[in-house]
């Protein structure tokens, strides 16, 4: 929030739209229109989430919620771009198989 928000007594209002952004209903909303998961262990916890990525299983879920988001290299952000690229394939819905997707993404995140 900005001190202009706050000059303006805005501030509870600009408090309430961050809260609304990051209730489960939002994130698994954003999720069902293509968003990368978010880290709220309620949206996360959320079984709509079942039906819009029955892939994301609970073993999945463990691993992502217990995962660290700072990059771990220097070029974690070109591999953080070929990963969302996959991720998003596999959203939108593609007719390769998981081994067609790991043999067109793999030699790319090994060159990286």
């Amino acid at each position: 929030m900005t001190s202009g928000a706050v000059e303006r007594g805005v501030e509870q209002e600009a408090f309430d739209a961050i809260k609304w952004v990051g209730t489960p209903d939002q994130l698994v909303g954003a999720a069902a229109v293509g968003s990368v998961p978010g880290r709220s262990t309620a949206m996360l916890a959320d079984p709509r989430l079942d039906e819009i990525w029955p892939f994301f299983d609970e073993g999945l879920r463990a691993a992502y919620s217990g995962s660290d988001s700072v990059p771990s290299g220097l070029n974690g952000g070109e591999v953080e771009l070929e990963l969302e690229k996959l991720w998003g394939e596999i959203i939108v819905g593609t007719d390769k198989t998981a081994q067609e997707l790991a043999d067109e993404y793999q030699p790319i995140l090994d060159a990286l």
